[in-house]
């Protein structure tokens, strides 16, 4: 792009364009500003911040700090992520 930068003010787009073997569509594209990013959106199932910090360091604890999540479903005789949210006192509030 910087080469066209150059000869655009000699030859115009179309030629400088053509000479570099640049599509014009990139050269344009390359000119329009990027929009800002949206941020996303909060899924309306998640753990508010309370909740959130408890489930964190039940897990962060001595008991379950080097396992895997299912080895954390199999030490508190967990089948199901709602049973996992009752027994971590976050009433049935973790997504499935």
């Amino acid at each position: 792009m910087q080469g066209l930068v150059f000869l655009i003010p000699i030859v115009g787009i179309i030629a400088a364009c053509l000479a570099l073997g640049v599509n014009r569509a990139s050269y344009y594209r390359a000119q329009k500003p990027k929009p800002p990013m949206k941020p996303r959106p909060r899924p309306t199932r998640a753990l508010d911040e309370d909740e959130r910090a408890h489930v964190i360091a039940v897990l962060d604890s001595d008991a379950f700090m080097d396992k895997a999540p299912a080895q954390v479903y199999a030490k508190l005789g967990i089948r199901s992520r709602s049973e996992l949210a009752l027994r971590l006192g976050t009433e049935d509030t973790l997504p499935p």
